[in-house]
């Protein structure tokens, strides 16, 4: 080269050199700020930094926000919440931690993996947000005041202080999680700025993305099932200290009013459930026992899957729920108002629950009179009022309900307890404590009975009797518990008496009734033969989990738990997803295989009875249609009868002791169609059917209304 052209070349390279420091920076830019003591009053204390001279002016993808770090102690470290203060709010860590001093050379950062909440206090090194950092990075000029957010949420205890903390801007900034459509729903949350706290509800903005099957939803889609203004509150005992939230949603008009919609093709309500499955890594557990509930003829929680999206971070795949309570589509008990305090009217409908009270007021409560698994427990059960709420409940409404149960457990501790007049089966519905019972042994779900055990009471007028359900809270069953004998397919879960919240004594003293013991495992091998088949069993869990493949992949790589212990995981832990849902069929397998070799009773005949050979009664069986099955008072029954011009019915109950009996005279067209009128206590009974030389025979099981 000539000296001309190395000149011009070196020229050219000061040149590139010059304009790439001119329009990105080469190292990163740190500003940090000073700290002070943090008041132990409630207050909410801000500490800020003044940025000035960052270049590019303009905070995106290519630059911007990357970290934040803090030094701060405090005797109690979860007391504190702490934000960032952008036009979002950006939650850095809440109530993470324990008993020991707090954040020492803590740093957020967007692309870690790890999560503030699956740390341990000190917290010492760098964490990922319980927000998003991206949230600083949607098109903000970096220059001006940036700050700091400390609440303590316990006041009056213990003074803490912040020391210093920094945030630092460079080319590797934090960015939402990659999202472009999916086959689930896509609900999205603003909350204008504010954290989400346990209570009260906070005002948000909620739109839902639903294109319906077989087309896809992409984030950027109208809003065409909802968009429109919500209350939200972190909801859940244990796991609201989870990093995934689950959320109470109320559905607010004018003025903050609730308002009935209908969300996701279910039926219109105001007050809804986002529910995380977080610790449930097949992401299935509650929506499989509601909807095995459902087809057990009960009401329970309809869902629907979305994937969820907060001030425009991806969160993972939720359940979007409905919330327990009185509604014609939900819990069916009748409405109670203020003046509702004699006669039939007092009778019904109530629905209250066996629960942690979590600091509840004792108003809010009753206990029961008798003593709970643990005969010797100074612990008893306790009833917590959900409708009427206890702060609008009558009291002769609140004496009628306490006094109902204690009835119902007075009769049941008696000796003439298996008294079908005198003893506890007048007070009980006998299929939805079966059914409910059945559920929680083949879960094995360890909070069964003592905790999330909602039951509810009819009018006298629509039956008057105690049901139990709807089911609810099944994250922790299904072999997703490491204590009390969660992960073990052996064992009678009514017999886990548990800590200081008790299995009430009733299943014990239920289990001494021939009566219940013999319907029970009638009920049992009945579902067997149907609902509860393995094979069935296993193709709806194999179809939900296809169904959920793409989406739960973004989950777990947002949340990266696969092969970590999140509690209460029983070992040994699963690696995948596909692991985790194999995991929790064996277990299912081995459930059902222990609970079929255990099961006390007997049954009657069984279904098919006939003088011909079986082939040549399943031809005729087939076609025998009985329905409702369970029913109240009225079964439709029809068949392909021939040309017999007689038939005769005969109802048996589980002693083989005939209950009714009817006669038809056959209109000789083939087609019989009969309607049977039960006017029988609820149980499960014998339909046998004798048409000329043949007999068939089905179980029904009649429900509590008589």
């Amino acid at each position: 080269f000539t000296s001309q052209n190395v000149r011009s070349t070196l020229m050219k390279a000061l040149l590139l050199f010059v304009s790439l420091m001119l329009s990105s920076p080469i190292f990163a830019q740190t500003f940090s700020g000073t700290g002070d003591t943090v008041p132990d009053d409630g207050g909410y204390y801000y500490f800020n930094i003044d940025v000035s001279g960052v270049t590019p002016t303009v905070c995106d993808t290519s630059f911007g926000l990357e970290t934040v770090c803090i030094n701060a102690v405090h005797t109690y470290i979860a007391d504190w919440d702490v934000f960032l203060i952008t036009p979002n709010g950006i939650e850095l860590s809440t109530g993470n931690g324990g008993d020991q001093d707090g954040y020492i050379n803590t740093c957020f950062n967007q692309a870690v993996q790890t999560g503030i909440s699956q740390g341990s206090y000190p917290f010492t090194g760098t964490y990922r947000p319980e927000g998003s950092l991206a949230a600083a990075n949607e098109g903000q000029n970096p220059n001006g005041i940036w700050q700091l957010l400390i609440h303590d949420t316990y006041p009056g205890a213990d003074i803490g202080s912040l020391s210093d903390w920094s945030i630092t801007f460079g080319n590797n900034p934090a960015v939402h999680f990659p999202f472009t459509s999916s086959n689930l729903p896509i609900l999205k949350l603003k909350t204008f700025g504010i954290s989400i706290p346990d209570e009260p509800k906070v005002l948000a903005n909620m739109k839902i993305i639903d294109n319906l099957p077989p087309q896809r939803n992409f984030y950027n889609d109208f809003p065409n099932d909802f968009n429109g203004s919500i209350g939200i509150e972190v909801r859940g005992a244990s796991s609201a200290g989870f990093p995934k939230k689950s959320y109470g949603v109320e559905l607010w008009g004018a003025n903050q009013t609730d308002t009935s919609l209908s969300i996701l093709g279910m039926p219109p309500e105001s007050d809804w459930v986002l529910h995380a499955s977080y610790t449930d890594k097949s992401l299935m557990r509650n929506f499989m026992t509601y909807k095995m509930a459902n087809d057990m003829g009960h009401y329970a929680a309809r869902c629907r899957y979305v994937e969820l999206f907060l001030n425009d971070e991806y969160q993972g795949v939720y359940v979007f729920m409905e919330k327990l309570k009185r509604d014609a589509n939900r819990i069916s008990v009748s409405k109670l108002t203020p003046t509702d305090n004699a006669g039939a009217e007092l009778t019904g409908g109530y629905i209250f629950k066996i629960d942690k009270i979590n600091g509840s007021s004792p108003a809010s409560y009753w206990k029961s009179k008798i003593a709970p698994c643990d005969i010797n427990s100074p612990d008893t059960n306790l009833f917590i009022y959900d409708y009427p709420k206890a702060d609008v409940i009558t009291p002769q409404q609140s004496q009628y309900i306490q006094s109902y149960m204690d009835s119902f457990e007075l009769a049941l501790m008696s000796p003439n307890f298996m008294d079908s007049t005198i003893g506890y089966r007048k007070y009980i519905s006998f299929s939805s404590f079966i059914d409910a019972t059945i559920i929680n042994e083949l879960s094995k779900n360890i909070d069964a009975y003592r905790i999330s055990t909602y039951l509810h009471k009819e009018k006298i007028t629509d039956g008057g009797k105690l049901k139990l359900g709807p089911v609810w809270d099944y994250d922790i069953a299904w072999r997703n518990a490491d204590y009390y004998g969660g992960n073990d397919p052996s064992g009678w879960e009514y017999e886990m008496c548990g800590d200081v919240y008790q299995n009430p004594f009733w299943w014990k003293r239920f289990v001494q009734d021939s009566v219940w013991v013999n319907q029970f495992y009638c009920r049992w091998w009945d579902l067997r033969d149907s609902l509860l088949d393995t094979t069935i069993i296993a193709n709806e869990i194999w179809a939900r989990t296809q169904f959920l493949d793409e989406s739960q992949e973004r989950n777990f790589n947002y949340w990266q738990i696969l092969g970590s212990y999140v509690w209460p995981n029983p070992d040994p832990i699963a690696n995948t997803y596909q692991e985790e849902v194999q995991n929790m069929l064996t277990f299912i397998n081995q459930r059902i295989a222990w609970m079929d070799a255990n099961i006390p009773g007997h049954c009657p005949p069984p279904d098919v009875i006939t003088s011909v050979t079986e082939i040549q009664s399943k031809e005729y069986l087939k076609d025998l249609n009985v329905y409702p099955n369970p029913f109240n008072n009225e079964l439709n029954i029809s068949f392909d009868a021939g040309m017999y011009p007689t038939l005769s019915l005969n109802l048996y109950d589980i002693t083989g002791k005939i209950m009714q009996s009817e006669q038809w005279a056959n209109s000789g067209t083939g087609l019989a169609q009969l309607n049977l009128n039960a006017n029988l206590v609820a149980g499960i009974y014998l339909l046998k059917i004798n048409y000329g030389k043949y007999e068939v025979g089905k179980r029904v099981l009649i429900n509590s209304k008589y």
